[in-house]
């Protein structure tokens, strides 16, 4: 098991009402934030940068939209139609610039962007090649981003609170507090700097990171072998739900994995994979399995 899986761990269950009570210490800003992340799952930018404008208190809803997930997807996908435009403009070019009769049939052998650009490499053209390539690229971008952005649906996920009474009296508690604000957790709740102009932005990655830090220093304790990070809660939300439905195909569609249809591969590495879930695993093989007795006493039934 690699250490890059290991990197980050879900905060366990049983001690996700002291890491909230650490974060209340702190501040009540941060059990407020970390309870919305680790209730519905949110990525820490998403709650770092949820607006009042994608929380309606009427109808017990949040609506996320322009997430991490949609910037990935509209960046695939701009990404793709310019190779795709390129795979015909690069062979253009290459039949203009190779100084060769059979340029046409050498570029017609090629199969992909990067055998086109082995060719330019071996006809001396590779670095004007790759250049004409990035004009291209600059020049075209803007006018397929905007056009794939209208594409893509209104929102990636909405999430119903109607049956979470303290989520809400939260939301309603900070839409009060910061009424004509634009976001509902803006960084000058903590900056107490009143020479600061623009205080109404969110806040920076680097003080959450901070704060879980100082969280998982109290409970260093408790915490043996888990790793805690700015996506830990997130996996809390994803694990208890595959738990709770016995499901990790239905935590991946509440979860918004798939663009909202659930992916498997993607949903599989939130689950328990932890230093300390593998320590547990093999001490309850080591109990249950002896077949060495087995084998001595003949009674296989109780192996």
């Amino acid at each position: 098991m690699s250490e890059r899986i290991l990197t980050v761990d879900a905060i366990p269950d049983k001690l996700i009402p002291q890491f909230l009570k650490q974060a209340k210490k702190i501040d009540e800003f941060w059990f407020d934030m970390f309870l919305l992340c680790v209730t519905f799952g949110l990525r820490n930018i998403e709650c770092r940068e949820l607006k009042f404008s994608q929380i309606n208190l009427k109808e017990k809803r949040i609506t996320l939209s322009n997430t991490k997930a949609d910037k990935t997807k509209l960046t695939r996908k701009v990404n793709q139609h310019l190779d795709k435009q390129w795979n015909i403009k690069g062979r253009q070019w290459l039949r203009e610039h190779m100084s060769d009769l059979n340029a046409s049939l050498i570029i017609r052998l090629a199969i992909s962007l990067d055998e086109l650009g082995f060719i330019a490499e071996e006809y001396q053209l590779g670095l004007a090649y790759e250049k004409a390539k990035q004009i291209y690229y600059n020049k075209e971008k803007p006018q397929i981003y905007q056009y794939f952005k209208r594409t893509l649906p209104s929102h990636s996920r909405q999430i119903d609170f109607s049956s979470f009474k303290a989520i809400e009296k939260m939301l309603s508690r900070r839409l009060k507090k910061h009424k004509g604000r634009t976001y509902l957790f803006p960084r000058d709740e903590l900056i107490r700097n009143k020479l600061i102009t623009n205080k109404d932005k969110p806040l920076s990655r680097q003080s959450v990171y901070n704060v879980i830090r100082k969280i998982s220093h109290s409970l260093k304790n408790k915490l043996k072998n888990i790793k805690l990070g700015l996506h830990s809660c997130r996996k809390s939300a994803v694990q208890k739900v595959a738990t709770l439905m016995n499901d990790v195909f239905a935590a991946s569609i509440w979860i918004g994995h798939g663009h909202g249809k659930g992916n498997l591969s993607m949903t599989e590495r939130y689950l328990n994979r932890s230093k300390h879930r593998f320590q547990e695993i093999n001490l309850k093989l080591s109990k249950a399995c002896h077949y060495d007795h087995c084998v001595k006493s003949t009674k296989f039934s109780h192996c």
